[in-house]
């Protein structure tokens, strides 16, 4: 049952409503509310125009401001969720900020860091999957940040740095043309020894998401670098990395990362393991040609084939050999099983194991060696 107290802090508006549908009890708790705030006004103006006059206490007073307060709470609505960007809000977003913030310089929180770092935006990621439009930052020590464009944690800064033009083909005014001549195998054996010492060694990079930015909650991939690649296009070496993977059964996964990546962190030392993959690594690289084999004359092929046909029916016999070796063992055993059923010996828990058991497992594994 509802008490005067709850009553006094309803509004009046809630209180009349009430009236309609409260029992007799209630009803005389909420009238007696009800007659106390009239003589409370009703006071309030006798004493406002006369001086004199019942005035509400100072809980009475914050009891019915509460209440009214409340009313007003209930009727005001609730506020709307921003809308979310369409396709083409996202784009125009995007194209503007392109113009407004590209090429400017900035300052920004980097992940897991509390410290305010000098950068430049060097471009806008459209992410469409999460529908947001983010800056790609390129801090002055050489990390790459993503930050949303309304993020806190970055400001943009009226000063703009130009970026020299990449050009491909012709030759810029006032720059050098494009080196376009291919690479030599004197360059590429050069850039190989240069990083032949990481084949091996274990490496970790943050996982990079959409258009190759790092997010700042990037996971971290690790693996073990098990070769190199040059590519000649990009005149650069990639590292084959062997991703590690929870599931040592699960078919092995590789990753190719250019060996001048900065986020790489590879490891000082060589392990046992790395020790091994380096060295064959090296033998496989760099092993002497072997000479081609002779070409068999027909009768050299003839001699040949009839060698290979002599040799697989002896392998024929020896397994028609096992087979009845095999087949005798069963006919053995069915037989002990049939006497042993018909004398009522019962199987439900397994027998001590015999002597004569392990000498044939030890002959089965034999046999397959």
């Amino acid at each position: 049952m509802a008490t005067t107290k709850k009553f006094a802090q309803m509004s009046t508006k809630k209180l009349n409503a009430l009236l309609e549908t409260a029992s007799e009890e209630e009803k005389n708790e909420i009238l007696n509310v009800l007659n106390a705030r009239n003589a409370a006004s009703a006071g309030a103006s006798a004493g406002t125009q006369e001086g004199n006059g019942a005035e509400l206490t100072e809980e009475e007073k914050k009891a019915i401001a509460a209440a009214e307060n409340g009313a007003e709470a209930e009727k005001a609505p609730a506020k709307e969720k921003p809308a979310k960007m369409t396709d083409e809000e996202r784009a125009t977003l995007a194209e503007k900020l392109r113009v407004e913030a590209v090429d400017h310089k900035c300052q920004v929180v980097p992940f897991n860091s509390i410290d305010w770092v000098d950068g430049v935006i060097v471009s806008v990621i459209e992410e469409k999957r999460t529908n947001k439009v983010m800056f790609a930052i390129k801090t002055d020590d050489g990390r790459r940040v993503v930050k949303a464009h309304d993020s806190k944690l970055i400001k943009i800064l009226d000063e703009t740095v130009e970026r020299a033009k990449r050009t491909r083909g012709k030759k810029a005014e006032g720059s050098e043309a494009v080196n376009e001549e291919p690479w030599t195998d004197e360059e590429i054996e050069a850039a190989v020894q240069e990083v032949i010492g990481n084949v091996g060694k274990t490496v970790s990079y943050p996982e990079a998401g959409a258009y190759g930015q790092i997010a700042e909650n990037a996971s971290t991939v690790t693996g073990r670098i098990v070769s190199l690649v040059p590519a000649k296009r990009s005149k650069s070496i990639l590292y084959r990395i062997e991703l590690d993977q929870e599931d040592e059964n699960a078919p092995k996964k590789y990753a190719h990362k250019v060996s001048t990546l900065d986020t790489l962190q590879i490891a000082e030392k060589l392990d046992e393991v790395g020790q091994k993959i380096n060295e064959a690594f090296t033998t496989r690289r760099y092993k002497e040609p072997t000479e081609p084999k002779p070409t068999k004359n027909e009768k050299e092929a003839l001699e040949y084939a009839t060698d290979m046909l002599e040799k697989a029916k002896f392998q024929l016999e020896k397994a028609k050999q096992l087979v009845e070796k095999r087949e005798a063992a069963l006919a053995s055993a069915k037989e002990a099983y049939d006497k042993a059923i018909e004398e009522g010996k019962t199987f439900d828990k397994p027998e001590a194991e015999t002597e004569e058991q392990p000498e044939a497992e030890a002959d089965g594994s034999a046999d397959l060696m």
